[in-house]
């Protein structure tokens, strides 16, 4: 997710990448997001997150650093409106809240790595606020979260489901902060820590510091300044949930062509069965893939900037956006204009949002983020010529978040024996919408979920050879 070192950095990274021509699938930009009192320093589009009909933009020097994320609202014509912005109740100046968010299930939660806690004799203890949406749309602080004996908590943020992952640089206790919600309050769990073989390797190794993933099932934990092929060369450790909340060791992650200095594990990001991590001091960001229950290296990718995000079959990487095709391959880069400096990026069902915090503007390095819609990822002159599609595909449930109704649009190129099934994240079945031979076309069936609790859910594809997943949100 998002970091405490791209804040530290922002002063620093003024510098853009030369553009290159997009590919002849167009990535068109439907909104430029501006603070509605952006200033000179802000650094708006230091991080970003979205879901659903939301985005979310931090501008983490704003106010003498204080700091803040504001909220924007996509309306019916495809335009997007700021309808909050929101600060910490208790902030002060150079807490930097807004230096780590992350949003899932309709709750936004927020790093603020630099805030000093009331009593405690060191400074830069760090917090995490969580702010929820009621059903009038106002977005309110619901909790403060903060750990005992933490440095810089906050630093990183991943959340999914009841879980909230947060790092910190605590040398001590040198874990990742891992919160369940339980009712109306958040219950702090043991610590994800390096695994017990790494016991002899410090801590300084920026375990959790910078960044972390996290889709309900796997954590990835960069450890970017680790020495296991040289002095920070960099490393990503693995970790499952499994039921009853145990957390699992599952995989240290380091690709051969690592070498010192790279700081591999510097950015992260998860989708289903893949994921990409990159490093800071390296030319090419490294793509694994979930085979047979391991976690593999399958690809690397070329790179000039390093932050990255996954979403089903586009990967965004760097400036470059990515398509993964239907026989496993990548496209070559599509050059993204917006994106070319060390800030957020997220991509979501079709959309991917940009952070630039040197847009200039409203005024020197004030900040903008720029928001794109993808392009289709199986469109085709034979379909467009036919009426019917080439190429199996699933696309994204509309609306979602939903309560309790969405509906889930699917494309067959011929007739093919269909299974269609809901998940939750623990991978146990809860619906089956379709079971049986369908014609070729265009389909869409309507999921009700109105005996379930409000969550994150995979709805997976089954048609012939050919399965694609996607995620959902209930928000009740």
């Amino acid at each position: 997710m998002m970091t405490l070192w791209r804040s530290t950095m922002l002063c620093l990274l003024a510098v853009l990448l030369t553009a290159a021509p997009a590919s002849a699938q167009e990535i068109e930009q439907i909104a430029k997001l501006t603070a509605s009192d952006g200033e000179a320093g802000d650094f708006f589009g230091a991080n970003t997150a979205l879901e659903g009909n939301h985005a979310f933009v931090s501008a983490s020097y704003h106010d003498e650093q204080r700091g803040a994320v504001y909220v924007f609202e996509r309306q019916e014509n495809d335009t997007w409106t700021e309808t909050a912005k929101l600060e910490a109740s208790d902030g002060a100046t150079e807490d930097r809240f807004g230096s780590a968010i992350a949003v899932a299930g309709g709750r936004l939660y927020v790093g603020a790595p630099f805030h000093d806690l009331p009593g405690v004799s060191f400074s830069d203890h760090g917090a995490v606020y969580v702010f929820e949406r009621d059903e009038a749309g106002t977005w309110t602080e619901t909790a403060k979260l903060t750990t005992d004996g933490a440095s810089v908590f906050g630093s990183a943020v991943a959340a999914q489901g009841e879980f909230l992952l947060a790092g910190n640089d605590d040398n001590e206790t040198c874990g990742v902060n891992v919160f369940k919600r339980a009712g109306d309050q958040w219950e702090e769990q043991e610590p994800l820590q390096p695994f017990s073989q790494q016991d002899q390797r410090p801590c300084t190794a920026n375990f959790g510091l910078e960044d972390i993933a996290f889709d309900g099932r796997f954590a990835f934990v960069g450890a970017d300044a680790m020495d296991e092929q040289g002095d920070n060369s960099g490393t990503v450790f693995v970790y499952e949930l499994l039921e009853y909340d145990v957390w699992a060791e599952h995989s240290v992650l380091v690709p051969d062509t690592i070498e010192e200095g790279a700081r591999f594990g510097w950015r992260v990001a998860l989708d289903g069965n893949q994921a990409l991590a990159g490093p800071l001091n390296s030319g090419e960001v490294h793509l694994f893939a979930l085979t047979n229950g391991v976690w593999e290296a399958e690809r690397s990718f070329p790179a000039t900037t390093f932050d990255v995000a996954l979403d089903g079959p586009f990967a965004m990487i760097g400036s470059d956006l990515y398509l993964q095709q239907e026989d496993g391959t990548w496209s070559d880069g599509m050059r993204v204009e917006g994106c070319q400096i060390h800030n957020g990026r997220m991509l979501t069902d079709d959309r991917l949002l940009c952070g630039n915090t040197s847009d200039d503007e409203q005024a020197e390095n004030a900040g903008a983020a720029f928001l794109y819609r993808l392009p289709d990822a199986t469109s085709t002159d034979v379909e467009r010529e036919t009426g019917l599609p080439d190429a199996v595909a699933l696309d994204a449930n509309y609306p979602n978040p939903f309560n309790p109704q969405t509906t889930v649009r699917y494309a067959l190129p011929e007739a093919a024996d269909v299974r269609l099934a809901v998940y939750d994240l623990l991978g146990r079945e809860v619906a089956v919408l379709v079971n049986g031979v369908l014609p070729a076309g265009t389909h869409t069936t309507v999921f009700d979920a109105a005996g379930l609790p409000s969550g994150v859910y995979l709805y997976r594809l089954e048609a012939g050879a050919h399965v694609q997943t996607r995620r959902m949100t209930l928000l009740k």
